[in-house]
């Protein structure tokens, strides 16, 4: 794969398997990384990414929205501007609990494998 250094909306890889849009971004299959992934998670009022858990880190950034977060046993809102980190292999979960969509970038390290995103 040819090295690329932007990757546009439209060229991410989508993967709906959490209950949500979600595309990933930066990943080995787009920029050809190897360290890290970004992807974009997009909730409608009331939608949910369900519970899981997964061996890479995440780091969650709301951009727009209001949400209810688990992580482990601990619940918490979080709204725009607010980062949460979910360590590898902590169950976690999330709502939103707002009228308007929800919008979080997620940092992913190391990135996921894509066929486990099936």
């Amino acid at each position: 794969m040819k090295r690329k250094w932007v990757v546009g909306f439209a060229e991410g890889i989508q993967a709906g398997h959490l209950g949500c849009f979600l595309k990933r971004l930066v990943h080995p299959r787009t920029v050809a990384s190897s360290n890290v992934a970004t992807s974009i998670a997009i909730l409608e009022p009331g939608q949910e990414i369900r519970v899981h858990s997964h061996e890479f880190e995440e780091a969650y950034f709301v951009v727009e929205g209001r949400a209810r977060m688990r992580v482990e046993n601990d619940e918490f809102d979080v709204g725009p501007w607010d980062s949460v980190y979910v360590p590898g292999g902590a169950e976690h979960w999330t709502l939103n609990t707002g009228s308007e969509r929800l919008v979080l970038l997620c940092s992913l390290s190391p990135p996921p494998e894509f066929s486990d995103e099936r």
